[in-house]
């Protein structure tokens, strides 16, 4: 993916209709995690902005969200909520965590199954050993940083933790009541929620956010003649 991702910024810095001085990279969840790494090997791009990024290991995020879909299972009543915990119910997260490592890093098959899906076992491998800590420590590009107050998956203290990672300034925002979708919500977040958020329109201060650093960080870019 963030081979992917440089070969786009090649291309866009290509166009004669682009001016190359003025390419951003944005990263939602996991693509804000694989950000700097692409900065790191884009070092030319104008700046970085992460949307909900967590700091933490897979198996620290995997125990959190985990707990967070154990507690919306349990609520759940009738006939559908005992189907959804025989299915989903995760009974000890960690161990869970510890036996999947185990299972991707010891195959040597391609593909293996887990639950009901058939996943790639070199996203898994690569998921697991990947900390971005390392390349936000590597980064020196501008970085501007969103975050959520209703958000559990990628919880807003890793955005406010990013300065103090990162080498390139950083601006960060959490928005009040915005979830991991980027929209609002007035309860508890849950996993269940998320088809009905989706819906739902983009909180618009995502954009203004997003708009205004970029406008500003292009003056920047256009004073110095870069």
């Amino acid at each position: 993916m963030v081979d992917d991702a440089c070969a786009a910024i090649d291309y866009a810095s290509r166009r004669i209709e682009i001016d190359k001085r003025y390419v951003y990279v944005l990263g939602h969840s996991e693509g804000a995690v694989l950000a700097p790494e692409i900065g790191i090997k884009r070092p030319d791009i104008a700046g970085i902005i992460m949307l909900c990024a967590s700091l933490r290991s897979f198996e620290a995020d995997f125990i959190k969200n985990a707990e967070v879909l154990n507690r919306d299972l349990a609520k759940m009543t009738g006939m559908k909520g005992k189907l959804a915990r025989c299915l989903f119910h995760i009974k000890d997260p960690e161990k869970a965590i510890e036996a999947l490592r185990r299972k991707v890093e010891e195959t040597k098959f391609r593909r293996i199954w887990i639950s009901f899906s058939l996943v790639g076992t070199k996203f898994y491998r690569e998921t697991f050993n990947y900390d971005i800590r390392t390349h936000l420590g590597m980064n020196a590009l501008p970085i501007l940083a969103i975050g959520g107050t209703k958000d559990f998956q990628c919880h807003p203290d890793d955005t406010c933790e990013i300065p103090s990672v990162s080498l390139g300034e950083t601006t960060v925002h959490i928005i009040e009541n915005m979830d991991h979708m980027l929209r609002y919500q007035e309860g508890d977040p849950t996993l269940l929620g998320y088809k009905d958020a989706a819906q739902r329109p983009m909180i618009y201060q995502v954009k203004e956010l997003v708009s205004g650093w970029v406008k500003l960080r292009s003056q920047e870019i256009t004073k110095l003649g870069k």
